[in-house]
C-alpha cells in the first residue's frame, strides 16, 4: 500500500466531526454473515463513507476509549495492568485489554441513518488502509473534498489457518463533501440522473444534492497526453 502521511493513516473526515464515543448503530463482519448490525439485519448497501479514524479500545470490566493523536502505545498501557484483570480471549489465552481499533462511519443515503464499525482485526486493518489510500490519491488528484460512495463486500485473506475472507469496501463513486448533506427535492426542474439497480430512489435524492466528483482522465493522472495510434 502506499506509505500515507501519519494523520492519513489516522483516517479521513469530512464536515462531520469524529465522535468522542461510538455513534449510531453499530455495524459488524464476520465471515459467516457479512455486513450485518447489532440484530444480525444485513446492512444496506451501497453507503456513504463520512469519516474513518483510529482509536484505542479497552472492553473489560466497561468500555473505555482514547482518541487523541498521537495515540499511546497500547503495550506500555497493558503492561500497567496486572496479568490477573485480563479477560480470557477466544483461544483461551490472556487477551491484553488496550486495542488499537479501526473505525469506520457510514450513513444510509437512502435514510441517513449511521452506522458505525470498530474493530481490531487484521482484515479490518487492510479494509481500513485500503479505502484511507483510495480516498487520499482521490483527493490529491481531485484538490477537494470527497466522501466515497461505497458497496459493502468481502476480499480473499490468506492466513495461517488456509484463506479466509475479511470486510471491504468498494468505492463505486465520490461526492463533494462540502457542506451540508440535504435530503431535500431539488428545485425544478430537476436535473436527476436515473436511479440504477444498486442504489434506491431514495438514496439518489440525497446522492443528487451533492455534486458528484468527475472521473480522473488519464491524461490528468499522467499530466500528459497519450500519443495518437498510428
Amino acid at each position: 500500500m502506499t506509505d500515507l502521511p501519519q494523520t492519513q493513516n489516522e483516517g479521513f473526515c469530512g464536515d462531520f466531526a469524529p465522535p468522542e464515543r461510538l455513534r449510531g448503530a453499530i455495524a459488524r463482519w464476520n465471515k459467516e454473515h457479512g455486513w450485518h448490525d447489532s440484530d444480525g439485519v444485513v446492512l444496506p448497501s451501497p453507503m456513504l463513507v463520512i469519516g474513518t479514524d483510529t482509536l484505542l479500545v479497552r472492553w473489560y470490566p466497561q468500555r473505555e476509549e482514547i482518541r487523541a493523536k498521537p495515540l499511546p502505545d497500547p503495550a506500555l498501557l497493558n503492561s500497567s495492568i496486572p496479568r490477573s484483570e485480563w479477560r480470557e480471549g477466544l483461544n483461551g489465552a490472556p487477551e491484553p485489554p488496550w486495542k488499537k481499533n479501526f473505525e469506520i462511519r457510514m450513513i444510509d443515503p437512502a435514510g441517513g441513518k449511521l452506522y458505525t464499525f470498530c474493530n481490531s482485526t487484521y482484515g479490518s486493518l487492510i479494509c481500513f488502509e485500503q479505502l484511507n489510500e483510495q480516498v487520499f490519491i482521490t483527493k490529491q488528484l481531485r484538490g477537494k473534498g470527497v466522501l466515497p460512495l461505497c458497496k459493502l463486500e468481502k476480499r480473499p485473506m490468506p492466513t495461517k489457518q488456509g484463506m479466509q475472507s475479511r470486510p471491504h469496501l468498494e468505492p463505486i463513486e465520490y461526492r463533494e463533501s462540502g457542506g451540508p448533506i440535504s435530503v431535500s427535492t431539488p428545485p425544478a426542474p430537476p436535473q436527476l440522473p436515473p436511479a440504477t439497480p444498486a442504489t434506491a430512489p431514495a438514496a439518489r435524492s440525497t446522492l443528487d444534492a451533492m455534486k458528484p466528483v468527475k472521473p480522473i482522465p488519464i491524461e490528468e493522472a499522467l499530466n500528459d497526453s497519450l500519443p495518437p495510434w498510428a
